[in-house]
């Protein structure tokens, strides 16, 4: 009889934080649903990393809503970052944001300053990497 794995339960642990954060969106409280999207996101998890990157590209979310911490964020880098993270850790739905920063030199680099920090304080959050494109 085949049992769940760890990483099986840990992804199921992580879904089910998701889709409570999910709900909490849909009920109006933005701050505590980003703030789980966040810590998911920090954790590795790249759906939230994905929903994160949304987030902070929306301007239907507002700066408030995103806590104290993101006060200082340059919104669209931070958003970039994150789901530049997203596509690097493999989620199929990611990408459009960090497609948009590459047409954009000074955006792009911010973004990639941006992931190097991100992957130096949150170990966790970066499981893969993109290839070189110097690899062809």
């Amino acid at each position: 009889m085949g049992g769940m794995t760890g990483d099986k339960l840990s992804d199921l642990g992580r879904q089910m934080r998701l889709n409570a954060a999910g709900k909490k969106l849909a009920s109006g409280d933005m701050p505590a649903a980003f703030a789980d999207y966040l810590a998911l996101a920090r954790e590795g998890y790249a759906p939230a990393q994905h929903v994160t990157a949304l987030c902070l590209g929306s301007e239907d979310m507002p700066d408030e809503a995103l806590g104290e911490e993101a006060q200082d964020w340059e919104r669209d880098v931070e958003a970039a970052a994150w789901d530049c993270i997203s596509v690097r850790n493999g989620f199929d739905g990611a990408g459009l944001i960090f497609k948009q920063a590459a047409l954009d030199p000074e955006w792009h680099a911010a973004m990639e300053a941006r992931v190097d920090e991100l992957a130096a304080e949150f170990p966790a959050a970066v499981q893969d990497t993109l290839p070189d494109e110097d690899d062809d």
